[in-house]
């Protein structure tokens, strides 16, 4: 479907769940990675388990390399193996098996760098939501442009369009650049997020790709500064709950 008609909450409920997301990939991953590549079952369902693992991770969990080339056989590998030697029942020097661990490691470091990552930029737009702070939801590229067309349609309510010409005029008259806005899923709504701390493309940066926040930060110490010698300037002003 198109998702054409669809409200906000039915589109916000149409995110691909973790199994979903995970199938797909692995379904993509089996195509491309042939599974002599993989050398066993075995390490042909570990690589799958592990995906799900990544898939279903929280906002600020880690995976590591480690966890991603855990219970992978190394010996199963023949690739990794000169022709006359068999990787199940030759022994080898540790130096040489250590080798070929690096080795592993460094394709199953490309698979989810390159390709797993690659793919969920392709075809999912990832984020939290609002109800659900560090819950991580995939919507396909379909649903997040249709949520992102009823988010901004209600940004005309207090903010006005203008041309190209006319943005880039407002450009080039300071030198602060521009901030990045994200849209972040509510119930019923998106919360519009400004991200002043993010670089600039270099073809569009001031002074050697700094962020605003970064180019404002020696005013924002100066007026720090002033606030501290000079309470009174502020009189009854609270900057958050400390102060209250």
């Amino acid at each position: 479907k198109n998702g054409a008609g669809l409200t906000h909450r039915q589109l916000i409920g149409s995110f691909s769940s973790y199994h979903q997301v995970a199938t797909f990939l692995g379904a993509a991953l089996d195509e491309v990675v042939p599974a002599e590549f993989l050398g066993s079952a075995h390490n042909r369902a570990v690589l799958h388990e592990h995906l799900r693992l990544y898939i279903g991770l929280a906002r600020y969990d880690q995976f590591s390399l480690n966890s991603a080339v855990r219970q992978l056989r190394v010996t199963d590998c023949e690739w990794l193996y000169p022709p006359h030697v068999n990787g199940s029942n030759s022994r080898v020097h540790a130096r040489q098996h250590e080798e070929r661990v690096r080795l592993l490691r460094q394709f199953v470091k490309w698979v989810f760098e390159e390709l797993i990552n690659g793919w969920l930029r392709a075809h999912f737009y990832v984020t939290e939501t609002g109800v659900h702070r560090n819950r991580v939801f995939y919507f396909r590229k379909l649903v997040w442009r249709l949520l992102q067309r009823t988010g901004l349609s209600r940004l005309h309510n207090g903010f006005e369009i203008v041309s190209n010409a006319q943005a880039k005029e407002m450009m080039d008259s300071h030198k602060l650049g521009f901030s990045y806005l994200r849209l972040l899923p509510k119930l019923g709504s998106m919360r519009f997020i400004l991200n002043m701390n993010r670089k600039q493309a270099p073809l569009q940066a001031f002074f050697g790709q700094r962020s605003i926040n970064q180019q404002l930060t020696n005013m924002f110490h100066v007026l720090n500064f002033e606030k501290a010698e000079h309470p009174e300037l502020i009189g009854a002003s609270v900057f958050g709950l400390d102060d209250v």
